[in-house]
């Protein structure tokens, strides 16, 4: 499951929506991303047989389920 909403962007980073297509930014704050624990997660979900649903976070605690994807 990936979750997101707008607290990234106090720490300079932002997953976002752009012409049909959703960047999400992933783990680590610091150099460039690594393919480990969450990142390999969402590489891989498909080759090791997981689904990935997106949800974006809402007021309250709340969430909003987006869909699935690939």
């Amino acid at each position: 499951m990936l979750f997101y909403g707008t607290a990234g962007k106090k720490y300079g980073y932002e997953d976002k929506w752009k012409d049909g297509i959703f960047y999400y930014c992933g783990e680590g704050q610091i150099g460039n991303m690594v393919f480990k624990r969450g990142n390999k997660a969402i590489k891989n979900h498909l080759k090791e047989g997981y689904e990935l649903h997106l949800f974006e976070n809402m007021v309250n605690g709340k969430v909003k389920y987006i869909g699935r994807f690939v």
